[in-house]
Parts: structure tokens; sequence; C-alpha cells
């Protein structure tokens, strides 16, 4: 997708959403594998567990179930950074 997105002069940011389980674990072991492979290197990775812990929401205030179907709040906070990171790589 990245590479799709580059040669049509758009931005690609990977966005991870956790759910319940993943919330609750380190940044370090929710990230792992995305961070190891090969595959998203030089893709931008966005880490929302991070951004809605960042802006201290519980997995609750974001999520419907535990497999994180997001909620309004959820939707509204989600746009609103991902938003900021594709301004980010706007030129």
């Amino acid at each position: 997708m990245r590479q799709i997105s580059a040669s049509r002069g758009a931005a690609f940011v990977l966005a991870v959403f956790p759910d319940r389980r993943a919330y609750r674990q380190p940044a370090e072991k929710r990230m792992a594998a995305f961070n190891a492979s090969s595959l998203l290197r030089g893709t931008k990775i966005v880490d929302m567990a991070e951004r809605f812990r960042d802006r201290g929401l519980a997995f609750e205030d974001i999520a419907l179930d535990d497999i994180g179907h997001l909620g309004v709040r959820g939707h509204a906070v989600a746009a609103e950074v991902l938003e900021a990171e594709l301004r980010t790589l706007a030129p």
C-alpha cells in the first residue's frame, strides 16, 4: 500500500488499533511484529493505543467491545490523531 500510495503522490500511514488485551500491553510487545517487519520499512506506523493513552483514555472510553470497534469518542480522537500524522507528511 505504501508503494502504491507513493506512486500516486499520496502519503501512507499504518494505524495500528488495539483490542482490549493489546491496549494493556507495553508498546514494545504490542508493536514488536510491526516494527520488525521488513515489509513495513519506510512506513509511518502509528500506535493508536499509545495515542489514546497519551490523552488519558481508558479502553472503555474509546471502544464498544473487546475487539476494539471504536465508539463515537474513539472515532473522534482517531480522526484527530490521523489528521495530525498526515499533516506531518504533507509537503
